[in-house]
């Protein structure tokens, strides 16, 4: 072992550490098991589980042995090792939804119509980009659906009618996604109203308002201000610093909530780095920034 590190360290280091992460399977499955417990977990105390109609099988104390586990759990559904539906309609559901909800990526189905939720949705349920079947009528929720809806590409049947103030983003893009999403069943638009942003004729300076999702799957969108007309371009790097995808730039005109979307982004899971270069008439620079792949 001793002459093949000395002699052969290119190829020691990387079999050693190979080694050293092959995880034991049931310890892979654990991990996942933790995440689904703490994001249900989370879900159960901001719904006021307690009071729910029905709640047989839910522990939130104790971590399940195995993901078969869940579906002992009242409205739950797995397949495999997967959690796929969450099936709690007229179940006397109060509170409002947490984000946790948006770190149970396989999600196929979220059914909790018939209760009493209330606030507004959390925009991290526009990470679960598996969702096919969404309703969330006849509750109390209020404000916009957050504008990540529009990653869900894959939701064919949404609906959120019967809501204190529950309504969609009257804009052209978002409406045509409802279009396209909510089998026509849906729910109501926001009534038009001047904002802050508007009410300003252009931003008067640069600012990144991130992106979304995060983390993200084959798509994410850039969202920034621009108090001038631009072009930008997009460089992401991995975490030695090498090039992996540069898109070419595209010209903005001066406003609020420019979007510059990746799609159909092919790497490997992990975190990148991202590097946005904002040239203008009379100057350039760049803002960097951090997303994470996942699969």
């Amino acid at each position: 072992m001793r002459f093949f590190l000395r002699f052969c360290p290119y190829l020691a280091v990387p079999l050693i550490t190979a080694l050293l992460s092959l995880p034991c399977q049931c310890l892979a499955n654990r991990q996942d098991v933790e995440t689904v417990h703490k994001a249900l977990s989370a879900f159960y105390l901001s719904t006021n589980g307690d009071s729910w109609a029905h709640r047989t099988g839910w522990n939130v104390t104790t971590v399940p042995q195995s993901m078969a586990e869940f579906n002992q759990w009242h409205g739950l559904r797995v397949v495999g090792s997967t959690l796929v539906r969450i099936d709690l309609p007229r179940n006397d559901l109060s509170g409002s939804l947490p984000p946790e909800l948006g770190k149970l990526l396989a999600l196929d189905n979220l059914n909790l119509s018939d209760n009493q939720l209330t606030g507004s949705l959390p925009s991290e349920l526009g990470n679960l980009l598996a969702l096919r079947k969404l309703n969330l009528t006849d509750n109390r929720l209020s404000g916009s659906i957050p504008r990540s809806f529009l990653q869900l590409r894959w939701l064919s049947d949404f609906s959120f009618k019967n809501n204190a103030g529950l309504c969609a983003p009257a804009d052209d893009e978002f409406q045509r996604w409802l279009r396209r999403n909510s089998s026509g069943r849906g729910g109501p638009n926001c009534a038009p109203s001047v904002s802050v942003e508007e009410e300003s004729a252009l931003p008067v300076e640069f600012a990144i308002k991130g992106n979304y999702p995060n983390p993200f799957r084959t798509s994410t969108t850039l969202r920034f201000d621009l108090p001038w007309p631009a072009r930008v371009g997009v460089e992401i790097f991995d975490v030695t610093g090498r090039l992996v995808i540069k898109q070419y730039p595209t010209d903005f005109p001066a406003g609020w909530g420019r979007e510059l979307s990746l799609r159909e982004v092919r790497l490997p899971s992990g975190a990148y780095v991202y590097r946005m270069t904002i040239k203008t008439p009379g100057d350039q620079f760049t803002h960097t920034g951090r997303v994470v792949r996942v699969r």
